[in-house]
């Protein structure tokens, strides 16, 4: 990677971010743009540019604005999610009351219930709100053995916030 810089990476390897836009705090209203929105991931805290009376994470990335939203940590929790579609290693009828689920390669299987709408999907319900995890990352779905039971990318949909 060039100078360890993942946005110039991008960049050679033909793929352009999108341009600058705003950063927008729900209860403070919009702020001079970040230099790229869409390589910034959502979670991330470093880099912002933006003063505040606590430090601010990317909640979400609004697309059709290209714009960040931020806010503080606490609302970066999320208690569910959806995810795309699976890949059953276990049948679902096959499957614990309760599960453990894993939404980041740092994070320890968590507790969670009822992770299947019946499809193809996992609609994921965690005991105690977790950090919200980056779409694209992969929900591992075991049991408290330690069983895989699925696997999916993660998440679809937004999450619920806990805050």
């Amino acid at each position: 990677m060039p100078q360890d810089d993942y946005r110039a990476f991008l960049e050679t390897c033909g793929l352009p971010l999108s341009g600058p836009g705003p950063i927008v705090l729900p209860t403070a209203g919009r702020w001079a743009p970040i230099r790229a929105c869409g390589g910034t991931p959502v979670g991330q805290r470093r880099g912002l540019g933006v003063a505040y009376t606590e430090p601010l994470y990317v909640l979400a990335k609004d697309a059709a604005a290209n714009a960040l939203v931020v806010g503080p940590k606490p609302a970066l929790s999320a208690s569910d999610c959806r995810t795309g579609p699976a890949n059953f290693l276990v049948a679902p009828a096959d499957w614990p009351e309760a599960v453990a689920v894993q939404t980041c390669y740092r994070m320890r299987p968590r507790p969670a219930a009822g992770p299947r709408d019946g499809g193809r999907r996992l609609d994921i319900r965690f005991a105690e709100p977790v950090a919200r995890p980056t779409p694209g990352q992969v929900a591992a779905v075991s049991d408290a053995g330690g069983r895989m039971l699925a696997g999916a990318s993660s998440p679809k949909r937004r999450f619920a916030p806990t805050v």
